[in-house]
């Protein structure tokens, strides 16, 4: 229904209908003030101020009236309730500016809402209030909950330096408990969640068939207690703790409301039984692994330990990711705000819109020509109209200068068109004609600006984390050639000096900053092409076109995700082979793929099972913290009531997550460096002698287990009559 403003009370239509009947008929003052609170269409006034017309009638009978309305807001040509616009945040000055922008007409037929598009905004609200409902219930746990969050987050932090300092000294037992540990706890996991289903699905149905209170609280969720002091005279006195009951009944209510709101989004029974099933996949995984690759986990701990060896001569190393995360994060709001400032650096512009009765006559666009440098620009200028006869549909138009015109509003209007660029908005900083053709380019490509925007944002989130690999690239190279490797062979540029960290900063910095971009325009390049399928694929699905396209840009989108994946695993050692070679990214990324590839078994399941581990390692990490948070909550639990008990645990979970995932992301980079070291020794110097200049047990039971394994394939290829060159040497 189309009104001319909104409603600002609540009525209902029985409601004033019986305030009426309880009128005299010739009380038509308070009759008019009466039904003055209707919302009517505007076509029906005379019909509403006639009192011979009940309001029964002008509701249910002639549907010219809204049988109730909610104080309301104009938003966007609708009529909101107010309780929903402050729900989402949204002040009455932006929605009057948008009405003001539209003309602030709810008649006009453009605008009139339709039954579908009513039903779902109503479905989208509903969605956004039971969103609001769910966040404001998560953040009022994580406010009673906040001293717990606070006490398990210096817990996770002295978990994770004690879990470093073990790994220094006792990095396979620690490795071998983890891995057991994980396999105990996705076992457990998948044992709870089924059983959570079995118990979801009961307490589904029991809600579903219950048609009393009488099951709100059944004999063991009630505290009962026998007077043991009147037992001789045979007279028992059930006393029942109210206090005890009352809490059951607001836990469960909260229980019940919190199913419900989470059942809206996704079937809980379903959650359930997928979060088994994965738990059960995770854990065949891990046992299978344990199994096969067992040898390979033996050397990737051995690695492993060498590596936190390495770390503990440069502990500044375990503060490099925090800079790099929060630069990143500096990086991405960087982004945002100028998106944001270019989206908004144009002005508004107003445009023209006429019925089809006014007519199309109008005066043609006059020309003046400007000449700068032998070269003669037509631009296309209108002066200002002096009649609302001289506008034509679509021509721009100033609301200020129209309103003083006195034009028809019903007939001609100057409405909000879009947000750009016009000719006098860079004419205090260029001329007029270049002014003109910088307006023209901004609007005409704007999508070419933000498509670079998004290409630097990209750049620098790579050029960031390659940045980080390379000094930490660098200064675990160093570590392996100058104090482990006894070698009079220089490498990593000469350089060396006690701090290893500014020493790999400093040889970054002077040396392969141009690397380092090179490859990360490379990455942004390929994150650039995949953010502009997702663009396509969203205007493909709003057009509702044909699944075909989307089958090919699904499939290129993969293509260039593997394309990432395989050159961020190649540029990592490429990295690591400028930081030992000091050559540039292409002879670099030809020497490490071609080193690689020729022992490509044994370095990708050595490097992939690190990863593994220290991924174990992380998650050991996480499951410690949250068990401290769950048994902390368990012991105040009479002291709080939470709504979720689960949100505080999961919170923390994905803090310390992230955490040790900053800090043990040096031991992965230290572990890949310090094998490709291992495998460019094993390349240029002789094997025979290999195993008497390096100094660490834990590198030469590695080269042991290459040698031994060199010499059996050598033994082989003998025997097929092979040729060795063209083998691996592993």
């Amino acid at each position: 229904m189309c009104v001319e403003q909104c409603p600002t009370k609540f009525y209902h239509y029985k409601l004033l209908y019986a305030q009426e009947l309880k009128l005299a008929t010739n009380n038509a003052n308070r009759i008019k003030r009466i039904r003055s609170q209707l919302s009517c269409e505007k076509s029906a006034r005379s019909q509403v101020e006639n009192p011979k017309i009940s309001i029964y009638s002008l509701v249910k009978e002639r549907k010219l009236c809204a049988p109730y309305s909610f104080p309301s807001i104009a938003f966007y040509g609708r009529c909101i309730p107010s309780i929903i616009v402050q729900a989402l945040n949204l002040t009455i000055n932006q929605a009057n500016d948008v009405i003001k922008n539209h003309g602030g007409n709810t008649t006009d037929e453009d605008i009139i809402p339709t039954k579908d598009s009513m039903e779902t905004g109503l479905k989208y609200f509903k969605k956004a209030l039971q969103v609001k409902r769910l966040l404001s219930y998560m953040f009022e746990d994580l406010i009673q909950s906040r001293y717990v969050l606070l006490l398990s987050l210096a817990f996770s932090m002295i978990f994770v330096i004690i879990y470093m300092l073990l790994l220094r000294y006792f990095a396979r037992w620690i490795i071998c408990l983890s891995l057991i540990l994980c396999i105990i706890v996705f076992a457990l996991a998948a044992h709870f969640c089924f059983v959570a289903r079995i118990r979801m699905q009961k307490y589904f149905n029991d809600s579903t068939d219950k048609n009393n209170n009488s099951n709100l609280l059944n004999i063991n969720e009630m505290n009962i207690t026998f007077d043991i002091n009147g037992l001789d005279t045979i007279d028992i006195k059930l006393i029942t703790r109210t206090i005890s009951i009352n809490k059951t009944q607001v836990s469960l209510e909260n229980f019940d409301t919190a199913m419900i709101l989470l059942d809206q989004f996704a079937p809980i029974n379903i959650i359930w039984l997928l979060l088994g099933i994965l738990c059960c996949i995770v854990c065949g995984i891990l046992l299978i692994c344990t199994c096969c690759l067992y040898e390979r986990i033996v050397l990737a701990a051995a690695l492993i330990e060498e590596a936190n060896k390495a770390i503990s001569y440069a502990l500044t190393t375990l503060i490099l990711p925090i800079i790099t995360f929060f630069l990143n994060i500096c990086f991405v709001i960087l982004g945002i705000l100028v998106i944001a400032y270019y989206s908004t650096l144009g002005r508004a512009i107003y445009q023209i819109s006429c019925s089809q009765d006014f007519g199309q006559s109008c005066r043609n666009a006059s020309s003046r020509t400007y000449v700068k440098s032998n070269e003669t620009i037509k631009l296309s200028i209108r002066s200002m109209p002096r009649s609302c006869f001289d506008f034509n549909e679509g021509d721009n138009c100033n609301p200020d200068d129209f309103s003083q015109l006195n034009c028809a509003t019903d007939r001609i209007r100057c409405v909000y068109a879009s947000y750009g660029f016009g000719d006098e908005t860079f004419t205090g900083y260029f001329n007029i004609i270049w002014s003109h053709r910088l307006a023209q380019f901004l609007s005409r490509y704007s999508w070419f600006i933000n498509i670079f925007n998004i290409f630097i944002i990209y750049w620098l989130l790579a050029f960031m984390i390659a940045l980080e690999e390379m000094i930490l690239a660098c200064t675990f190279a160093s570590y392996y050639w100058e104090i482990m490797n006894q070698s009079n062979e220089t490498y990593c540029h000469g350089y060396f000096n006690r701090c290893l960290c500014s020493q790999g900063l400093s040889i970054t910095v002077r040396h392969h900053l141009g690397t380092i971009a090179f490859g990360s325009s490379i990455i942004a390049i390929i994150d650039v092409l995949r953010t502009l399928i997702d663009l396509i694929k969203d205007q493909m699905e709003k057009l509702n076109l044909d699944s075909y396209g989307k089958c090919c840009l699904t499939l290129v989108k993969s293509c260039l995700n593997s394309v990432r994946c395989c050159f961020e695993f190649f540029s990592r050692y490429t990295y690591i082979m400028t930081a030992i070679s000091g050559r540039w990214f292409c002879s670099s990324a030809f020497t490490s793929t071609k080193l690689l590839l020729s022992n490509c078994l044994r370095s990708f399941v050595l490097d992939r099972v690190c990863t593994i581990l220290l991924h174990i390692g992380r998650i050991t990490i996480t499951i410690g913290s949250c068990v401290f948070t769950a048994y902390i909550l368990d012991r105040i639990q009479n002291n709080m009531s939470l709504h979720f008990s689960w949100f505080p645990i999961l919170t923390i979970g994905i803090c310390v997550y992230i955490s040790s995932a900053i800090f043990l992301n040096v031991y992965s980079t230290a572990t890949s460096t310090l094998f490709f070291c291992v495998l460019y020794d094993l390349e240029m110097a002789d094997h025979s002698q290999l195993e008497s200049h390096v100094r660490s047990n834990c590198l030469k039971e590695i080269l042991i287990k290459s040698n031994d394994f060199q010499k059996n394939k050598i033994h082989t290829i003998s025997d097929q009559s092979m040729s060795i060159e063209s083998e691996s040497k592993f």
